[in-house]
């Protein structure tokens, strides 16, 4: 008997009812659709998952890398590709069922979303919290599984010798150490440049400063002089009078830390004559510099400039994957030779030392060859947030000026508070994050789509008329 179909989702009451979707009508989201909708049946859901991914495989394929597993294909490398995304894919449904979460009100629109990383998804939300909540793409897990791997503690990792080799070219460096996130790769250098009781310059409200625990302090014994900017960037004026003389009551001044895109600053690309003033100036007072470029390869995309020019003004540079470059993890540390080798060391006492790294290594190096020319995509879907954004009454952006995928927006008051938006957002699946009191912070990436913007910005306007 053919399933009834009432309310909000499909009713459910045997694997025969689920099956009759792909037997008769052909037609795989159908089918999982019923089959999801068996409620709180865990055991259940998990025997009409299974039958339902065994009829497919046995009665079709899919088309293309990335596609919808429901289009049809011959090709038996789509064969095994098909098994590998539909098994995944039911294993998801099963392991969402066992939390909780209620799908009654699942949409036929939502089952085969397709997201610029290649991924399917679920009903699942529109999460605009950052770029490092995306996830691999089917190339690049194909990557991962696919690495040569040895062992990186003895330096014979073919994979992240070949990571570590790209980066230096890329930015024109000596030498680049592959490690295991951006903050212990701003740490290591730190650690380079400076000894205990000296200081370093940088911006108020840059990464470094704000959200990394002060590590530079708790582990280096450094001491920092932050600078207010505008939207992150320093002039030359406010950094000539923070020099101390040679005095044993004051701390020796001995690194300028600046980042590119600079993340509290909404993404802004410093000028890069700023930069090079900047630079200068050090250089002429006997200073080192440092780039925490995590967001650098944005930079590179919105500016046209190239990330070696970018880099050469500087001692060291840290650049970032697991951002907009999607990979899930890693960073990396440029420089000359003789420092990185002094950086292997400080890496290893930080417990940054992996062993068979070049998996990870390999998603960062299919990421450099694939991701980055489409990062303006990400710019352009953040142009178009804020295009929404300036046409809802009650927010405002905090800069006009929209340099890379970040938007940072203000909540008037008389609509609440920020977390009182996110919360309601997160209600209606738009997941956002307070940066502050009346502030908030949505990140675009490969994961997002246009469609996905103007979805949000529908929501956003309901939600923002809602606390009027």
């Amino acid at each position: 008997m053919t399933p009834a179909i009432g309310g909000s989702g499909y009713v459910v009451k045997s694997l025969e009812a689920a099956l009759w979707a792909f037997h008769e009508a052909k037609d795989f989201r159908e089918a999982v659709l019923r089959a999801v909708n068996l409620g709180d049946d865990a055991d259940t859901t998990g025997a009409v998952c299974g039958q339902l991914a065994g009829a497919y495989w046995g009665e079709s394929g899919i088309a293309r890398r990335g596609g919808r597993v429901w289009q049809r294909s011959p090709a038996p490398g789509a064969r095994r590709l098909a098994w590998w995304k539909v098994t995944r894919r039911l294993v998801n449904i099963g392991r969402l069922l066992l939390l909780g979460t209620h799908w009654s009100g699942v949409r036929m629109a939502d089952i085969g979303k397709t997201t610029a990383s290649g991924s399917v998804t679920l009903n699942q939300p529109l999460d605009f919290r950052s770029d490092t909540v995306t996830r691999p793409t089917p190339a690049m897990r194909a990557a991962m599984a696919e690495a040569v791997v040895g062992d990186d503690v003895f330096g014979d990792d073919p994979t992240v010798i070949t990571l570590q080799e790209r980066v230096a070219h890329l930015l024109g460096m000596e030498a680049a150490l592959f490690v295991p996130s951006g903050t212990m790769s701003n740490l290591i250098g730190v650690r380079l440049h400076c000894r205990p009781g000296d200081a370093l310059i940088c911006e108020a409200d840059c990464h470094l400063f704000y959200y990394e625990q002060g590590g530079y302090a708790q582990l280096c014994g450094v001491a920092a002089r932050p600078l207010p900017g505008q939207h992150g960037v320093l002039t030359l004026e406010q950094v000539q009078s923070q020099l101390f003389p040679d005095n044993v009551h004051f701390t020796r001044t001995r690194l300028l830390c600046l980042e590119n895109t600079h993340n509290r600053g909404g993404g802004r690309v410093q000028p890069y004559e700023t930069i090079e003033a900047l630079c200068g100036w050090a250089r002429q007072n006997g200073l080192r510099t440092h780039l925490d470029g995590a967001r650098l390869w944005n930079a590179v995309v919105a500016s046209g400039i190239a990330a070696a020019q970018w880099a050469q003004h500087f001692d060291t540079v840290n650049v970032c994957f697991s951002k907009g470059l999607g990979a899930p993890v890693g960073s990396a540390l440029a420089g000359p030779a003789e420092l990185i080798h002094e950086a292997v060391r400080h890496r290893k006492v930080l417990g940054g030392g992996m062993r068979q790294a070049g998996i990870l290594a390999a998603a960062a190096l299919h990421a450099l060859e694939h991701h980055v020319d489409r990062l303006v995509e990400d710019h352009r879907n953040a142009q178009r947030l804020a295009d929404g954004i300036r046409q809802i009454d009650g927010l405002r952006l905090n800069s006009e000026t929209i340099d890379t995928n970040i938007v940072v927006f203000h909540v008037h008051s008389q609509r609440g508070s920020a977390a009182d938006l996110v919360r309601r957002l997160r209600e209606q699946g738009v997941l956002v994050v307070a940066s502050g009191p009346s502030t908030i912070r949505a990140v675009t990436h490969l994961d997002i789509t246009t469609a996905d913007v103007d979805r949000a910005l529908e929501i956003l306007a309901s939600e923002v008329a809602g606390l009027s």
